[in-house]
């Protein structure tokens, strides 16, 4: 069994802390909790907290993408009914291609989500279509509203149909979590989240 040291990264920690569900502890700043994984109760606890802290009611003018997180999408519905919620068309691509490989069809599928023009969105979308039938019914079961450029709603300001920028961001902080990861982002935890992990592993 591998040991949680100081030099464990933020991912092998969070492994042995998810194992145990509704284990929370508290400070005066800061919230905690293992939960038992990504389903609607974990994201709504998180949700329920961020939004407070933040200031936000209903979510007008708020845009949030996932990468199709079990539970989320329906914990943000109801939380901020007026948020747009997208889901992040790289993703979604990901999983489409694994039946539909090729340059044509990555290239429409593409021309489909980043188009504006509602017309064009017919005429691309056609054009998978014309390919072939499942692929096209396959893009569409994804729900085109909520990945695709021609769709999006004007209010937020906000037209990107991929996390990527959030995803190289991350990448980069990645690199400096390492043995101070909670209290890099946090400040200083309430406890040291390398011995609640140890503690964790013994049981």
């Amino acid at each position: 069994m591998k040991k949680v040291g100081d030099g464990t990264n933020v991912q092998e920690i969070l492994h042995w802390l998810f194992k145990f569900e509704k284990r929370i502890w508290w400070d005066a700043n800061h919230a905690f909790r293992v939960v038992e994984g990504e389903n609607e109760e974990s994201w709504r606890w998180y949700l329920e907290r961020l939004f407070e802290n933040l200031g936000i009611i209903d979510g007008m003018g708020l845009t949030i993408m996932s990468d199709q997180q079990k539970g989320l999408a329906k914990a943000i519905k109801e939380l901020v009914p007026q948020a747009e919620y997208r889901n992040c068309a790289r993703h979604i691509y990901a999983n489409w291609k694994k039946m539909h490989r090729g340059e044509e069809y990555r290239k429409l599928f593409w021309k489909a989500a980043y188009t504006k023009n509602d017309a064009q969105w017919k005429m691309y979308s056609n054009a998978i279509m014309d390919i072939d039938s499942k692929a096209y019914d396959e893009f569409i079961k994804q729900d085109p509203t909520i990945f695709c450029r021609a769709f999006i709603n004007t209010l937020p300001k906000c037209d990107v149909v991929t996390s990527n920028l959030v995803e190289t961001f991350n990448s980069y902080i990645c690199k400096m979590l390492g043995e101070r990861s909670v209290e890099f982002v946090y400040g200083p935890a309430p406890a040291s989240i390398i011995a609640v992990a140890q503690a964790v592993q013994k049981e």
